[in-house]
């Protein structure tokens, strides 16, 4: 009798102890998690900064545009280069391509 009691508060013990350890176990959310808005919100602008510069310089969606003819341009990010929250740095690719972010890997935002 005695063994059936300590079995069953050793069963309760580690179901416990396994209660608390779940969450820690859970990997940490930086910057607020994958989906940061301020990330989106960046994508965003320079996409419309993309979308602005090739309708200024009527130049096709194949077409690469950097970061410097952006910021020198005024398509709307006001000479100033968004910075992502977590620290990742924005990819232009071309015009017909989303902005991606290298923190965020699988995060992307739908080209016009």
């Amino acid at each position: 009798m005695k063994a059936w009691r300590i079995s069953i508060i050793l069963a309760i013990v580690v179901v416990v102890i396994a209660a608390m350890l779940i969450p820690a176990l859970k990997p940490a959310k930086i910057g607020g998690g994958p989906h940061h808005p301020s990330c989106i919100n960046n994508m965003h602008l320079i996409q419309a900064a993309k979308d602005n510069y090739a309708g200024e310089f009527h130049i096709t969606d194949e077409a690469v545009v950097t970061k410097e003819q952006l910021l020198q341009s005024d398509c709307g990010l006001a000479g100033k280069w968004p910075q992502c929250p977590n620290g990742g740095e924005y990819s232009i690719g071309a015009l017909h391509e989303s902005p991606r972010c290298s923190y965020h890997t699988n995060l992307q935002i739908t080209a016009n």
